[in-house]
């Protein structure tokens, strides 16, 4: 009997070394995974600063843009009215004269 409970403890000392030995293989392996996650974050998080700051360029041309517009159409509101007001002079001028 105490020869059976000798050969017990030597396996379970053995299955604990062999899942000691497990657990720092598994950890050793997690460690290198989280490594690795850890530098695509980093990537991803500099890639996004990029994007970032292209965003904000691609906006403030917007921006300009629609100031460029604004004033086109200014322009162009001015140019229509003053052609208005002269055909409104010319048919006045040339209907006046009619009458």
């Amino acid at each position: 009997m105490k020869q059976q409970l000798e050969k017990i403890r030597e396996k379970n000392a053995s299955s604990d070394a062999e899942a000691r030995q497990h657990f720092v293989v598994v950890a050793q392996g997690l460690r290198h995974d989280l490594h690795n996650v850890a530098d695509g974050l980093h990537e991803v998080q500099i890639v996004f600063k990029g994007m970032r700051h292209e965003l904000q360029l691609v906006a403030k041309a917007v921006a300009k843009t629609h100031e460029i517009l604004d004033r086109v159409d200014a322009k162009f509101d001015k140019f229509a009215f003053d052609i208005d007001t002269r055909v409104t002079r010319l048919e006045a001028a040339v209907f006046g004269e009619q009458r």
